[in-house]
């Protein structure tokens, strides 16, 4: 397996730990990654699945929040909500905004995408938003237009599209989306992006230079890939994502805000080799470690949403890009 098969798979068996997933589908996930059942075992088996899913800990007792920076244009509508919810913080429909599906050319395929931008006006900075590992769905498309009301022209890229596309797949089986994309080539995956950063670029709303990303999960491990290829980005900021490979960081030249969760312990505790590489290399970079929050905190429709910390990663991203991508 490779780096993000690895990581899919350890995603997974915390779920299943945790008790969002049975055994089965569990099971049927690591065998659509995977394309084996003996890969797919011995994966299982050196994670130590073997029996019923075991008893994680309760965690840590929350800490003070950390302190929110403001921008004094800040959106109180772009907000991520108070709770748990899978209603749209921004309707589609919002006047301020422009949104659609879009088509455009990419090394091996045509590749889909959503776009988000202010409904007037331009240029303005332009942002890949790199999706999940369920593909290009709604609450991907729902943060791209929250950036769209902030003065950002925002491309969500279908890393789908060589597999016919996140909604040609879904309507098989969602696992479908997950096993193609922890089977593609990640450079075949960063190759893609880098045609949706270039078609971004050439959108007359966009200013080419003041161009960034931001991901989450799968997307933030894709956006540290993506970082690392393409050095007409200015800042990117991805959300818990695994690392790049090591040897690739030299090549980053974007300011980097990496955002983690304190008890998601998988990814934050392997974050510190990445910011040993960021130092030697010279890149401008941060980290946020929000108190008390897990994996996909950020993700407002899912069980592990921390309003709390996604308010403060919210505001914290929004600083970095105003600082790197002027301007907003």
């Amino acid at each position: 397996m490779h780096d993000l098969q690895r990581y899919l798979v350890e995603e997974f068996v915390e779920d299943y730990r945790e008790g969002t997933l049975s055994r089965r589908d569990l099971l049927r996930r690591v065998l659509a990654v995977t394309g084996s059942v003996a890969i797919a075992a011995n994966a299982l088996s050196r994670l130590g699945v073997r029996g019923p899913a075991a008893v994680r800990p309760a965690p840590a007792a929350a800490r003070p929040p950390m302190q929110r920076p403001a921008r004094p244009d800040d959106d109180p509508m772009t907000d991520p909500p108070p709770m748990q919810t899978t209603a749209n913080v921004v309707d589609p429909s919002d006047p301020l905004i422009s949104v659609g599906m879009v088509t455009f050319s990419g090394p091996a395929s045509d590749l889909y995408g959503y776009l988000a931008q202010p409904a007037t006006g331009g240029p303005y900075p332009g942002l890949i938003l790199v999706h999940e590992n369920r593909g290009l769905i709604e609450p991907n498309m729902d943060i791209a237009r929250r950036y769209a009301r902030l003065g950002y022209v925002v491309l969500v890229v279908d890393l789908a599209s060589r597999g016919g596309g996140t909604a040609a797949l879904a309507a098989q089986d969602p696992v479908q989306v997950t096993g193609f994309l922890g089977q593609a080539n990640p450079d075949d995956l960063t190759a893609d992006l880098l045609a949706g950063l270039d078609y971004l670029a050439g959108l007359g709303t966009v200013d080419a230079n003041r161009l960034g990303a931001t991901g989450f999960c799968f997307g933030g491990g894709m956006t540290w890939r993506l970082a690392t290829a393409a050095p007409q980005l200015k800042a990117v900021v991805p959300y818990y994502g695994p690392n790049p490979p090591l040897d690739r960081v030299p090549n980053i030249r974007a300011a980097a805000l990496g955002i983690y969760g304190e008890l998601d312990t998988r990814i934050t505790g392997a974050s510190a080799e990445l910011d040993a590489a960021l130092d030697a290399a010279g890149v401008v970079h941060d980290k946020v470690i929000e108190p008390n929050a897990n994996h996909a905190f950020f993700n407002n429709t899912g069980p592990s949403y921390n309003p709390e910390a996604a308010l403060d990663a919210w505001r914290r991203t929004l600083a970095w890009f105003a600082t790197y991508l002027p301007g907003t």
